[in-house]
């Protein structure tokens, strides 16, 4: 089962990881598919000299 505190962690703190059950809850409350809810954002790397 997703919590509160669960949730709150994916929306705010950005984990390293999200448990499946918790990403599939969350997909089930907002009605999306698991791409709607992230993003990938690349590093940006400085020029090697």
């Amino acid at each position: 089962m997703t919590t509160w505190t669960e949730a709150r962690t994916v929306a705010v703190i950005s984990p390293d990881a999200i448990r499946f059950s918790t990403l599939i809850r969350l997909c089930d409350v907002r009605v999306c598919q698991p791409g709607d809810l992230f993003s990938y954002d690349p590093p940006e790397h400085s020029p090697t000299t």
